[in-house]
């Protein structure tokens, strides 16, 4: 995904009748009548919901229990919590090759590095094993581990992000979802809805405060 930007929406609506029709009076091959894409731009599926549907609970944290037989998302299993086979940042003295739990606290993230070349060399040929190296470093600069390499590992669960996970108890989930385009953000959500970025021309936006 590409641009942390706010959610962003893309609706598409099944059937176009006339205008006075209800979505509930046309006819389809199932009850779907609308499907609602939701997503954020430059953040991985795991970042949310890499250990959904368990939660750690701390103490003094909202706490999450999913529903009996939630099933488990293709995300961060114990081998990779525990010996990640990433990138290993020595030179500068930065282990990111983990990933680690985000609390409340530390809510506010920097946006990773997402142009084209850089998501290209993070994907390594299909391992994907080298995104602390080439994309990690949150863009702006700044000196808090918000700012590192170490922050591409990062991932918040059910307490900090729990209207998230509570959305994910009552609708699907695309945990094995993968975009075809490298970044930045306007073909990657071109994509997302078309399915191609073929002929798409990149217009400079009017002046706005």
């Amino acid at each position: 995904m590409r641009g942390v930007r706010p959610l962003a929406v893309a609706l598409l609506l099944a059937g176009c009748g006339r205008r006075e029709r209800t979505p509930d009076s046309l006819a389809t091959a199932t009850p779907i009548k609308h499907l609602v894409v939701v997503f954020q731009e430059n953040v991985s599926f795991d970042h949310y919901f890499g250990t959904y549907p368990v939660a750690a609970n701390p103490p003094g944290e909202p706490a999450f229990h999913a529903a009996q037989l939630t099933p488990a998302v293709n995300g961060l299993t114990d081998s990779l919590l525990r010996r990640n086979p990433n990138f290993t940042n020595r030179e500068n003295g930065t282990d990111a090759s983990e990933p680690f739990r985000l609390d409340r606290t530390q809510a506010a993230t920097a946006d990773q590095s997402h142009d084209y070349t850089e998501e290209e060399l993070a994907y390594d040929g299909g391992r994907a094993d080298l995104f602390p190296k080439y994309t990690g470093a949150g863009l702006g600069g700044g000196t808090t581990a918000f700012f590192t390499p170490a922050v591409v590992m990062g991932y918040y669960d059910g307490n900090t992000v729990t209207a998230l996970w509570n959305y994910a108890q009552h609708f699907a989930m695309s945990d094995n979802a993968y975009s075809d385009d490298y970044g930045p953000s306007a073909p990657g959500a071109i994509s997302l809805v078309a399915g191609q970025t073929n002929g798409w021309v990149a217009a400079k936006a009017a002046d706005s405060t």
